[in-house]
């Protein structure tokens, strides 16, 4: 009987926890996001810069617009009481946030999602939750063009690990930059010894700051780990590729 009633009070209780939906728009090169609760009748209140939601924070009253750095934070309350827990969110918009990505080998159906590396719009820990770039060849190679000359200070970008679905992190990952698209320098490397790295499921950050260099045009190449020689290949995920 304790079961039950315990199961019963986390499904009441899962109805008030609030859906994040985001969208990029490469054309106004802003992140909206659409708030909802299951009932879709209680009050939906957030926050933008990773304070805790109160019933005195933003009452959200349609899809919010976001131009920069945001972490979002958001809670459903009833007469001033927060019901269910809160949920969050991070979003960016740099420097390469919509920009042109040419994909080699050429692969239309490829290219649609890889350009979600340059939506503004991080990964979860869930793997498929239409945010991650998968691949399961053994090189994945893009280059982004920023449009103009940048200064650029940074990269970052991320990957998912989960050895239950055959996701390892990437074997190596080599970045470099260039002004003018036929004269490229290195910015980035970096090999994984050691893989899979982790028993659970996990996100690996890998950045490179204080570059200091002008370029216009980024070419980044992964290759796969390639552990499986008689199955189906391993895959690995990356996230937003973030230019600063």
């Amino acid at each position: 009987m304790r079961k039950l009633l315990s199961v019963s009070i986390q499904h009441i209780s899962s109805l008030y926890n609030v859906s994040i939906q985001p969208v990029f728009d490469s054309a106004t090169k802003k992140i909206r996001i659409v708030l909802s609760d299951q009932a879709h009748k209680y009050r939906i209140h957030y926050t933008m810069d990773g304070s805790t939601p109160t019933a005195h924070s933003s009452l959200y009253s349609g899809p919010i617009l976001v131009t920069k750095q945001a972490n979002l934070k958001t809670a459903v309350f009833k007469e001033g009481k927060q019901m269910g827990k809160i949920n969050e969110d991070v979003f960016t918009i740099h420097k390469a946030a919509g920009a042109h990505l040419i994909l080699n080998p050429t692969d239309s159906e490829s290219l649609a999602d890889c350009k979600r590396l340059l939506d503004g719009i991080y990964g979860t820990i869930e793997p498929y939750d239409g945010r991650w770039v998968s691949y399961h060849e053994s090189e994945l190679r893009f280059t982004i063009d920023l449009g103009s000359l940048q200064n650029l200070h940074g990269v970052s970008f991320r990957c998912l690990e989960d050895q239950v679905g055959d996701i390892y992190l990437p074997k190596s990952v080599d970045i470099t930059a260039s002004a003018d698209g036929r004269h490229f320098y290195p910015v980035y490397h970096v090999i994984n010894k050691k893989l899979p790295q982790q028993l659970l499921r996990h996100i690996a950050q890998y950045k490179k700051e204080g570059m200091n260099r002008k370029a216009r045009y980024l070419t980044v190449n992964v290759h796969n780990a390639n552990l499986f020689k008689d199955k189906v290949k391993n895959q690995f995920m990356l996230d937003e590729m973030v230019v600063r």
